[in-house]
């Protein structure tokens, strides 16, 4: 929301552009280098996670007598090199075609899958929650053993001395980059009465939207096995037989990542292109770019495939740069107040906090990833 208003006040809506306007180039190149890491790292993540949830609908659809648990599966067949590879080839060739598109509206439909495959996971979570509750309760509950009674208001949970907090929250910054795209927000305004109005509005509603979503799924996760949460939800072992709803589930969300990918790529390939050819995005540029790009970020994706460590990483050490700080010192120049002002202090205070948490998140996970 800062950096809309920040954006609308100099009627500017690229991101980069008006960064240098404001805080310098050096600044804008840093940003830039920021922009390109984090679409790389996300690309990359998107690899790994669209791998994983393929294996995944597979082994739900027709392998489960055979492989009862999905990391039986895992290791005999999907993970298995003449598997793998040629997966990862197909995938990584399909996504160049739709990463070779140079409008990006050519796919508006793809927000619309993302939140119909989003809302439709949740329905089917909140739907099974109660049955799969009563099965984890009769699988790890001892009436007699306390250690497996469940204490619903002991936050000190979430503080152990793993700092899994730290991780959780730096992925969370993560996720709501990914589902938030405010600068484009201005463009469809920009030129309407009453633009800024609509933008802070529809920015507004959308931030709204998505937190409301993460804080439902994150309830409901809890609840559907509060004594072995999953990681993602969507991973959830089966109580028993072939579970038809959460393998549609896992499909439509995997396709939903597909077309979500591009998205991702259209801002990496302005950022190198404003960096090495003025903006120019000729025919050539586009194809080698393209497909080096999709290609590196397959390679990379199925060696390291840690989906939440890469959740932490982008988060801890991207995000609150992009997301948070510049936005932050965005509004604090334009506000036409002095740094000292309280407005500004307040704002520069908790961008700040949000590094710090962003920052312990992603050491914590580097350190998990040495051991």
């Amino acid at each position: 929301m800062l950096g809309v208003i920040a954006s609308s006040k100099n009627e500017e809506d690229d991101y980069s552009e008006l960064t240098e306007k404001i805080l310098g180039k050096k600044v804008r190149i840093f940003l830039n280098v920021i922009i390109i890491i984090y679409s790389y790292a996300v690309m990359m993540m998107f690899m790994a996670l669209t791998y994983s949830l393929f294996g995944r609908f597979i082994h739900a659809a027709g392998y489960t007598n055979k492989y009862p648990d999905y990391d039986d599966f895992e290791d005999e067949i999907w993970q298995k090199s003449y598997i793998k590879f040629p997966v990862y080839i197909g995938l990584t060739l399909g996504l160049c075609f739709m990463c070779l598109i140079k409008d990006i509206n050519k796919l508006n439909f793809a927000s619309y899958i993302g939140v119909g495959a989003v809302v439709y996971s949740l329905i089917v979570v909140l739907v099974q929650c109660h049955d799969y509750f009563k099965d984890s309760k009769k699988k790890y509950y001892i009436k007699e053993d306390k250690s497996t009674h469940i204490n619903w208001v002991d936050l000190g949970k979430a503080f152990t001395k793993d700092l899994e907090f730290f991780k959780g929250v730096a992925a969370l910054f993560t996720a709501n980059a990914i589902h938030t795209g405010i600068f484009p927000v201005f463009v469809g305004f920009k030129y309407q009465k009453d633009g800024l109005k609509k933008m802070k509005k529809a920015t507004l509603l959308g931030v709204i939207m998505v937190t409301s979503l993460y804080i439902l799924s994150m309830i409901i996760s809890f609840l559907t096995n509060p004594y072995q949460p999953e990681d993602v939800i969507i991973y959830r072992k089966s109580k028993g037989g072939k579970d038809i709803a959460m393998t549609i589930a896992k499909l439509f969300v995997s396709l939903s990542i597909i077309f979500t990918y591009p998205g991702t790529y259209f801002p990496l390939r302005l950022s190198i292109a404003n960096s090495f050819t003025n903006g120019i995005i000729s025919t050539k540029f586009n194809i080698i770019l393209t497909f080096v790009s999709c290609f590196v970020c397959s390679a990379v994706a199925s060696v390291y495939d840690k989906i939440l460590n890469y959740l932490s990483y982008i988060g801890g050490f991207l995000t609150v740069f992009m997301c948070y700080l510049i936005p932050a010192l965005l509004y604090i120049y334009t506000s036409g107040k002095p740094i000292t002002y309280w407005k500004n202090i307040i704002e520069l205070s908790i961008a700040i906090f949000l590094c710090i948490i962003g920052f312990i998140g992603g050491i914590v996970t580097i350190i998990d990833d040495v051991k």
